[in-house]
Formats: structure tokens, C-alpha cells, sequence
């Protein structure tokens, strides 16, 4: 997450002598030098501390040529546990593994700061410090100020169990995978709106729950699957209105075979079962008049997009009949129109009309 250049500083080696009971080494040599205390001044940085057959062991302090310091122990020439201080950043050892440090410290970016567990890999005076393991990330500059995670981290990135606050309100609080929203998780809205249920790559994905609690869908609940983002496989919606759909959705749009419930307004009661494409009645569909004077109505047969279109057959509340073509949502072509009375009409219609036999 962070590449920080080590950067030089003076120590003090009274700090340091104190510590150790070791005598002074002798000579200039610090190859040489064997359970002692004593100096070594490299092409890279300074060691003052404790040696060990010709290499740093025991007690020391280590500052770079490019002003950093490490102090703490040292086994075999190599820096153990001990903290590590890089200007403002600072790093708490207390592990050595597999060639790589893991301790507790603060790391400081150009817009952001992270506080908590880290790994620390050094490579050629160069050390990388990233988080990894429990901490918090917060944006103290830039576009995303305020923007905060807390939880656990891999390689930098949040990764497992974590809350992610956000600087206009929202929040997301559940699973991480590489940096992203990933698995079983909540997002609410700056609204109050809430989504509960599966993500992948920060996007909703699988089974979820969507609850409205403001706005024009006030009420309103979705159930169901979800494909970047998008509502995509079988799923119920129910709106603030009252309105419901139970069916499948592509894409974010009914699609497929589903039913639709008015729950509210001068269609109230009204129920479409059927074929939907791109969010409307499309393809074959029975639709029912719930209330009205066309209370009772009855249309089977085919749709498109939205509107009676094609073969199709409708019964009127009085036992009325009408069988035959429909475009636009009217008779349209040949059919038979059969009365209360069983008498039929055999011809063409027009926009709802009987023109020819």
C-alpha cells in the first residue's frame, strides 16, 4: 500500500551503551568484532550497538543513509524485533517470519493515514510497509476526506470482516475480498435506503434484500437475485404503492415469465400473468380488470410492450367476447365478436371497430 524511502537520522550512541553489559570492541574492523559493543559505519547507514562473530547481534540501533532508524535487536546481521521509525511513521516489530517483519505502527500517505497491523519487507535500503491484519484506513485529504475502513486487511487491501464509512453518509459493513465488497454483506444509503444480502467485486451480486425507507418507492422491497448490481434472476418486488412483481428479471428489468399486481391507483386489483422483455408485457399473457367498470375483463393472447398486440382473445365482464387480432391494444384485423345473446360477427375491425364482414 506504501513504499516509504528510508530517510537518515543522528542517534545518540549513549542510548544504546547503556543498554548493553557487552565490553567496547576494539579496532576499526567490525568484522572482526565478537561479543562487544561497538560501531559500524556502511556505504548505506550507521550501526551502534552489539556484535556477534562480525555481525550485528544483540541490542542496536540502525539509521540509514536516507534517514531512518530501526532500533531494537539484531540476529545474525539481520533486525528482529525492535521499532522501526520512518519520519512521521512508526513500527512496532514483534514478529519475524519468512523473510518479512509483522508488528503494529502508523502510516501516513499523501492523503490518507493507516493505523494497526502491518508487514514490513526491506529490500535494498528500501522498506515497503503494508497493512495487514486489523487496522484503520482513513482519508484525512482529498475527494474521499472522511472516507474510513476499519476491520482487517491482506496485502493492503481490506480483506475479510470489515466496516467501510463513507464521507456522504453511507455505510457498508460485511466481507472483503481484495480491496472490494465481497460475500455476505449490509450497504445502507446516505438516504437510509438498505441493501442486505451477497456482493462481488463491490458490486451486488447473488441473493439480496433492497428495502426503500425514503423517497418516491417509500415501503417499497426487493427479494431476489441480483448480477452486477442489476436485479437478474427470479425475484419479488413489492412497491411503496402497493404494486408487487413476481418473476424474473435480465438486467435490472422484468424479463421472462412473472406476474404484476396493481396494488394502488384507477388499475388497482389489476393482474397481468405472463411474458415480460425489457420491462414490459411482451409475448403471450393473460390480463385481468380488478376494478372499474371494467371490472371482470379478461385478455388472453399476445403483447407487445405493454399493449395488446396479435392473436389474442377478450371476454368482457357481461359475457361478451372478442377473438381474433389486436394492435395497440384494440381490435386490429379479422375476428369474431360474439354478443350476450351467442350471436357472432365474423369480419374486419379497425382501431376497435367493425368495418367489413
Amino acid at each position: 500500500m506504501n513504499k516509504i524511502i528510508l530517510i537518515i537520522f543522528l542517534i545518540s550512541s549513549q542510548i544504546v551503551l547503556a543498554q548493553s553489559t557487552l565490553p567496547k570492541c576494539q579496532g576499526s574492523d567490525y568484522k572482526k568484532y565478537n561479543k562487544c559493543f561497538g560501531k559500524a559505519i556502511e556505504q548505506n547507514g550507521n550501526y551502534i550497538g552489539e556484535f556477534k562473530n562480525g555481525k550485528y547481534h544483540g541490542q542496536g540501533t540502525y539509521t540509514s543513509k536516507r534517514n531512518a532508524k530501526f532500533v531494537g535487536e539484531f540476529r545474525d546481521g539481520k533486525k528482529g524485533l525492535g521499532t522501526y521509525t520512518f519520519g512521521e511513521d512508526k513500527v512496532l516489530i514483534n514478529n519475524y517470519k519468512y523473510g518479512s517483519y509483522y508488528g503494529k505502527g502508523s502510516v501516513h500517505e499523501k492523503e490518507s493515514m493507516y493505523e494497526g497491523e502491518i508487514v514490513l519487507k526491506e529490500k535494498n535500503e528500501v522498506v515497503e510497509i503494508i497493512p495487514h491484519g486489523q487496522g484503520s484506513h482513513t482519508y484525512i485529504k482529498g475527494p474521499n476526506k472522511g472516507d474510513k475502513h476499519t476491520g482487517n486487511f491482506k496485502d493492503g487491501k481490506p480483506h475479510g470482516q470489515g466496516t467501510t464509512t463513507f464521507n456522504d453518509g453511507s455505510k457498508y459493513t460485511g466481507n472483503f475480498k481484495d480491496g472490494f465488497e465481497h460475500g455476505q454483506g449490509t450497504y445502507t444509503f446516505k438516504n437510509g435506503n438498505s441493501y442486505v444480502g451477497e456482493f462481488k467485486d463491490g458490486k451486488f451480486h447473488g441473493q439480496g434484500t433492497f428495502i426503500h425507507v425514503t423517497g418516491p418507492n417509500k415501503g417499497g422491497k426487493y427479494v431476489g437475485y441480483y448480477k452486477d448490481d442489476k436485479k437478474h434472476g427470479q425475484g419479488t418486488d413489492t412497491w411503496g404503492n402497493g404494486d408487487k412483481y413476481v418473476g424474473n428479471y435480465k438486467d435490472g428489468k422484468k424479463h421472462g415469465q412473472g406476474i404484476y399486481t396493481h396494488g394502488s391507483g384507477p388499475n388497482k386489483g389489476d393482474k397481468y400473468v405472463g411474458e415480460f422483455k425489457d420491462g414490459k408485457k411482451h409475448g403471450q399473457g393473460i390480463y385481468t380488470h380488478g376494478s372499474g367498470p371494467n371490472k371482470g375483463d379478461k385478455y388472453v393472447g399476445n403483447f407487445k410492450y405493454d399493449k395488446s398486440h396479435g392473436q389474442g382473445i377478450y371476454t368482457f365482464n357481461d359475457g361478451r367476447k372478442f377473438a381474433g387480432e389486436f394492435k395497440n391494444d384494440k381490435p386490429n384485423g379479422y375476428g369474431t365478436f360474439t354478443s350476450k345473446d351467442g350471436t357472432k360477427s365474423i369480419g374486419e375491425y379497425k382501431d376497435g371497430v367493425f368495418v367489413v364482414k
